[in-house]
Protein backbone atom coordinates (compact mmCIF):
# COMPACT_ATOMS: atom_id res chain seq x y z
CA UNK A 1 0.00 0.00 0.00
CA UNK A 2 2.88 2.71 0.83
CA UNK A 3 4.73 1.49 -2.30
CA UNK A 4 1.45 2.30 -4.26
CA UNK A 5 0.96 5.62 -2.45
CA UNK A 6 4.71 6.43 -3.52
CA UNK A 7 3.94 5.44 -7.23
CA UNK A 8 0.89 7.43 -7.56
CA UNK A 9 2.25 10.74 -5.99
CA UNK A 10 5.60 10.25 -8.05
CA UNK A 11 2.96 9.53 -11.36
CA UNK A 12 1.16 13.37 -10.15
CA UNK A 13 4.38 14.97 -10.29
CA UNK A 14 5.20 13.70 -13.56
CA UNK A 15 2.03 14.56 -15.05
CA UNK A 16 1.84 18.20 -13.30
CA UNK A 17 5.42 19.23 -14.46
CA UNK A 18 5.10 17.55 -18.06
CA UNK A 19 1.12 18.70 -18.32
CA UNK A 20 2.17 22.25 -17.61
CA UNK A 21 5.47 22.62 -19.81
CA UNK A 22 2.99 21.14 -22.88
CA UNK A 23 0.18 23.41 -22.48
CA UNK A 24 3.68 26.49 -22.59
CA UNK A 25 4.67 23.97 -25.81
CA UNK A 26 1.26 24.39 -27.39
CA UNK A 27 1.20 28.36 -26.79
CA UNK A 28 4.64 28.82 -28.13
CA UNK A 29 3.78 26.75 -31.37
CA UNK A 30 0.24 28.35 -31.63
CA UNK A 31 0.15 31.82 -31.02
CA UNK A 32 4.38 33.04 -30.13
CA UNK A 33 2.61 36.61 -30.20
CA UNK A 34 0.85 35.91 -26.91
CA UNK A 35 3.56 33.19 -25.87
CA UNK A 36 5.71 36.15 -25.83
CA UNK A 37 3.44 38.78 -23.68
CA UNK A 38 2.59 35.69 -21.31
CA UNK A 39 6.19 34.65 -19.78
CA UNK A 40 7.16 38.92 -20.47
CA UNK A 41 7.22 39.32 -16.23
CA UNK A 42 8.92 36.09 -15.69
CA UNK A 43 12.70 36.16 -14.21
CA UNK A 44 15.36 35.27 -16.91
CA UNK A 45 16.13 32.14 -15.07
CA UNK A 46 12.65 30.92 -15.30
CA UNK A 47 12.06 31.86 -19.42
CA UNK A 48 15.61 30.16 -20.15
CA UNK A 49 15.01 26.90 -18.38
CA UNK A 50 11.86 26.86 -19.78
CA UNK A 51 13.82 27.56 -23.48
CA UNK A 52 15.79 24.57 -22.59
CA UNK A 53 12.91 22.26 -21.71
CA UNK A 54 11.17 23.47 -24.74
CA UNK A 55 14.12 22.14 -26.64
CA UNK A 56 14.48 18.82 -25.34
CA UNK A 57 10.94 18.01 -24.81
CA UNK A 58 8.24 17.88 -27.55
CA UNK A 59 4.42 16.53 -26.88
CA UNK A 60 2.07 14.29 -29.07
CA UNK A 61 -1.48 13.06 -28.48
CA UNK A 62 -1.88 9.57 -28.57
CA UNK A 63 -5.96 10.08 -28.65
CA UNK A 64 -7.83 8.47 -25.46
CA UNK A 65 -6.64 11.13 -23.14
CA UNK A 66 -2.98 9.84 -23.66
CA UNK A 67 -0.27 12.40 -24.06
CA UNK A 68 3.27 10.67 -25.01
CA UNK A 69 6.28 13.11 -24.01
CA UNK A 70 9.04 12.69 -26.43
CA UNK A 71 13.10 13.69 -25.44
CA UNK A 72 15.15 14.75 -27.74
CA UNK A 73 18.46 12.09 -27.71
CA UNK A 74 21.06 13.56 -30.51
CA UNK A 75 18.31 14.42 -32.62
CA UNK A 76 16.11 11.49 -32.38
CA UNK A 77 12.83 11.88 -30.20
CA UNK A 78 12.49 9.34 -27.70
CA UNK A 79 9.10 8.34 -26.19
CA UNK A 80 10.25 9.30 -22.16
CA UNK A 81 6.92 9.72 -20.73
CA UNK A 82 3.20 9.08 -20.80
CA UNK A 83 0.52 11.27 -19.47
CA UNK A 84 -2.85 10.16 -18.44
CA UNK A 85 -5.02 13.13 -18.86
CA UNK A 86 -8.11 10.75 -17.10
CA UNK A 87 -6.05 10.29 -14.01
CA UNK A 88 -3.62 13.11 -13.91
CA UNK A 89 -0.64 10.93 -13.74
CA UNK A 90 2.07 10.03 -15.30
CA UNK A 91 5.08 7.63 -15.83
CA UNK A 92 8.44 7.16 -17.24
CA UNK A 93 8.73 5.00 -20.30
CA UNK A 94 11.74 5.09 -20.64
CA UNK A 95 14.84 6.44 -18.78
CA UNK A 96 17.67 8.50 -19.92
CA UNK A 97 19.90 5.91 -20.68
CA UNK A 98 17.42 4.77 -23.31
CA UNK A 99 16.54 1.83 -20.87
CA UNK A 100 12.57 0.87 -21.04
CA UNK A 101 11.17 0.98 -17.89
CA UNK A 102 7.67 -0.18 -17.58
CA UNK A 103 8.99 -3.40 -19.47
CA UNK A 104 10.75 -6.58 -18.45
CA UNK A 105 12.37 -9.33 -19.50
CA UNK A 106 9.24 -11.33 -18.82
CA UNK A 107 7.20 -9.62 -21.18
CA UNK A 108 9.46 -10.83 -23.99
CA UNK A 109 8.52 -13.77 -26.21
CA UNK A 110 12.42 -15.37 -26.42
CA UNK A 111 10.96 -18.23 -28.44
CA UNK A 112 9.79 -15.35 -31.41
CA UNK A 113 13.48 -14.30 -31.50
CA UNK A 114 14.64 -18.22 -32.45
CA UNK A 115 17.25 -17.24 -35.78
CA UNK A 116 17.80 -13.70 -34.83
CA UNK A 117 21.30 -12.27 -34.27
CA UNK A 118 22.56 -12.13 -31.46
CA UNK A 119 23.44 -8.43 -31.19
CA UNK A 120 19.56 -7.86 -31.64
CA UNK A 121 18.74 -10.23 -28.15
CA UNK A 122 21.50 -8.51 -26.34
CA UNK A 123 19.53 -4.99 -27.07
CA UNK A 124 16.60 -7.04 -25.93
CA UNK A 125 17.96 -8.46 -22.38
CA UNK A 126 19.73 -5.31 -21.81
CA UNK A 127 15.70 -3.43 -22.56
CA UNK A 128 17.95 -0.95 -24.72
CA UNK A 129 16.52 1.55 -27.15
CA UNK A 130 19.62 2.94 -29.13
CA UNK A 131 17.33 2.27 -32.23
CA UNK A 132 13.60 3.93 -32.75
CA UNK A 133 10.63 2.86 -31.14
CA UNK A 134 7.05 4.05 -31.98
CA UNK A 135 4.16 4.62 -29.82
CA UNK A 136 1.60 5.26 -32.59
CA UNK A 137 -1.74 5.64 -30.83
CA UNK A 138 -4.34 4.26 -27.97
CA UNK A 139 -7.13 2.23 -29.18
CA UNK A 140 -9.77 1.05 -26.64
CA UNK A 141 -7.23 1.69 -23.93
CA UNK A 142 -4.20 -0.03 -24.84
CA UNK A 143 -1.33 0.81 -27.39
CA UNK A 144 0.96 -1.19 -29.84
CA UNK A 145 4.94 -0.29 -29.03
CA UNK A 146 7.14 -1.11 -32.01
CA UNK A 147 10.66 -1.62 -30.61
CA UNK A 148 13.69 -1.92 -33.28
CA UNK A 149 16.33 -4.07 -32.14
CA UNK A 150 17.98 -4.24 -34.87
CA UNK A 151 17.40 -1.63 -37.85
CA UNK A 152 17.23 -2.82 -41.51
CA UNK A 153 20.25 -1.78 -43.73
CA UNK A 154 19.10 1.66 -44.80
CA UNK A 155 19.15 2.82 -41.61
CA UNK A 156 22.95 3.19 -41.40
CA UNK A 157 22.86 5.11 -45.44
CA UNK A 158 23.92 8.11 -46.04
CA UNK A 159 22.43 11.17 -47.76
CA UNK A 160 24.26 10.17 -50.91
CA UNK A 161 23.52 6.19 -50.39
CA UNK A 162 26.74 4.77 -48.61
CA UNK A 163 27.70 3.56 -45.98
CA UNK A 164 24.44 1.38 -46.46
CA UNK A 165 25.00 -2.62 -44.70
CA UNK A 166 22.82 -6.06 -45.17
CA UNK A 167 21.62 -6.00 -41.89
CA UNK A 168 18.34 -7.54 -41.13
CA UNK A 169 15.52 -5.27 -39.27
CA UNK A 170 14.37 -7.19 -36.56
CA UNK A 171 10.96 -4.94 -34.31
CA UNK A 172 9.30 -6.36 -31.11
CA UNK A 173 6.01 -5.83 -31.11
CA UNK A 174 3.79 -5.55 -28.10
CA UNK A 175 0.94 -3.60 -26.30
CA UNK A 176 0.83 -1.83 -23.22
CA UNK A 177 -2.24 -0.44 -21.20
CA UNK A 178 -2.91 3.36 -19.70
CA UNK A 179 -0.03 2.30 -17.23
CA UNK A 180 2.39 1.40 -19.16
CA UNK A 181 2.39 -1.95 -18.39
CA UNK A 182 2.69 -4.44 -20.74
CA UNK A 183 -0.84 -6.75 -21.62
CA UNK A 184 0.69 -8.41 -25.05
CA UNK A 185 4.17 -9.65 -25.01
CA UNK A 186 6.86 -8.34 -27.37
CA UNK A 187 7.07 -10.56 -30.11
CA UNK A 188 9.27 -10.82 -33.55
CA UNK A 189 6.77 -11.12 -36.16
CA UNK A 190 8.29 -11.72 -39.83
Amino acid sequence: MKEENSINKEGSVIYEQFSNLELIHNLKKDDEEFYQFFIKDWEEEKKRKVKVLLQIFSFRSLEEGMTLVLQDFMGWDKPRYLLNRDTKTGFEFMNENLILQTVTPDDIDWNSLEGVSERAISVAKALSCPYPILIPKYVSGQAEVIWTLNPGGSYYRDDDGFGMTNDIEVKLIGRIDKNGKVVKKFGYYR
